[in-house]
């Protein structure tokens, strides 16, 4: 029996350290993707391209789009994140669009859709765990964000980030004056 254990060790060290350089030329050979965060509304479209001239210029790979604080913009303003896309391609780069939620949005809020804290008050934030939410309102807006890029070149994916409120929100623009917000590590009047 020893004798069979004593002969597997070998074989399968020897795989290993076979198997080791075709694994590391594979790696040396894929691109890492090196990214950063550009908010199209922080900048002029006319610097747009000179920005990401500058990026691809510097290493990054890619471009995560976005509008500020209003991830709905890419179903609103979409000739303008066309055009991004398309500066992006020209400077060599990828563009994603980046989905932020469930606050961080102009959809239309409906009650039976938001979160609700434990006193009952309806908070701004979108309930990410409603299934009927999924299958209705959020799909048909990921749909028409995906039908109006699907041909888009420059177009490299999608970001979504579904991370909860650690701030106080009352509307889309932030806390506004008479504004309340309940919850419990964020009461304020």
């Amino acid at each position: 029996m020893r004798r069979n254990g004593c002969c597997l060790l070998p074989t399968s060290g020897l795989f290993l350290l076979l198997a080791l350089p075709s694994v590391a030329e594979t790696a040396s050979r894929q691109a890492i993707r090196v990214s950063a965060w550009y908010w199209l509304n922080a900048a002029p479209k006319a610097e747009w391209g000179r920005d990401f001239h500058n990026m691809s210029r510097m290493g990054f790979t890619h471009v995560v789009l976005c509008w500020g604080l209003d991830a709905a913009a890419f179903g609103l303003r979409i000739p303008d994140t066309r055009d991004a896309m398309r500066l992006a391609r020209k400077a060599g780069m990828g563009a994603y669009i980046v989905f932020w939620h469930p606050i961080h949005n102009s959809l239309e809020r409906r009650s039976e859709f938001e979160q609700v804290d434990a006193a009952g008050e309806h908070l701004f934030a979108f309930d990410t765990f409603n299934p009927e939410w999924r299958r209705t309102q959020w799909k048909a807006y990921l749909q028409r964000v995906a039908r109006a890029y699907r041909d888009e070149p420059g177009m490299a994916g999608y970001v979504f980030d579904d991370s909860f409120a650690i701030v106080p929100v009352g509307n889309i623009s932030g806390r506004g004056p008479g504004d309340r917000v309940t919850g419990p590590s964020n009461s304020c009047e």
